[in-house]
């Protein structure tokens, strides 16, 4: 039996002559100033990653906003910090209470972290390394610092402890 290899032809045609579908657009350009920020876990419940017991650390995601004049999910040019607390912090009192534990990423560190699942965000793998919080619950909060003005937080989000 002898194969007919036409469409393969017409593709390597299609492929030659430069036709295929469009090229998928890149992520938008950073921006300096956003008006929100949205932290999200996939987990509320702290991740054991290795095969020693207790907790490792948790992923998280962020989502930095523009809206105006429509909401818009954008890259920044800023930093991107998260701030861990032992217990329960209310979001009155994240600005003025001291962390456990700072990740910051740098503006050119951000690129590598950059993800898009229907719109752009940042995902990042925080783990606690060798000083793993005492409590029972910890909240996460997600800060954005603008190359200039004030720093905004995201909405906190509490954690469990026990490793899943």
């Amino acid at each position: 039996m002898t194969r007919r290899p036409t469409a393969r032809l017409i593709l390597l045609g299609f492929a030659l002559a430069g036709c295929g579908p469009p090229p998928k657009p890149g992520p938008p350009a950073p921006v300096a100033e956003v008006d929100a920020i949205e932290l999200s876990v996939p987990s509320t419940i702290a991740e054991n990653w290795d095969d020693n017991p207790g907790p490792d650390g948790v992923w998280a995601m962020v989502r930095c906003y523009k809206l105006t004049p429509k909401t818009t999910a954008v890259t920044v040019s800023g930093t991107l910090e998260f701030l861990l607390f032992e217990g329960r912090v209310e979001p009155a009192d994240l600005a003025k209470t001291k962390p456990f534990r700072v990740w910051t990423y740098r503006p050119d560190e951000l690129p590598d972290y950059l993800y898009r699942h229907l719109l752009y965000g940042y995902r990042m793998q925080l783990a606690w390394v060798d000083r793993v919080p005492r409590t029972d619950v910890v909240t996460l909060t997600a800060r954005y610092i603008p190359p200039s003005g004030e720093p905004i937080y995201a909405l906190p989000v509490s954690i469990t402890m026990t490793a899943k």
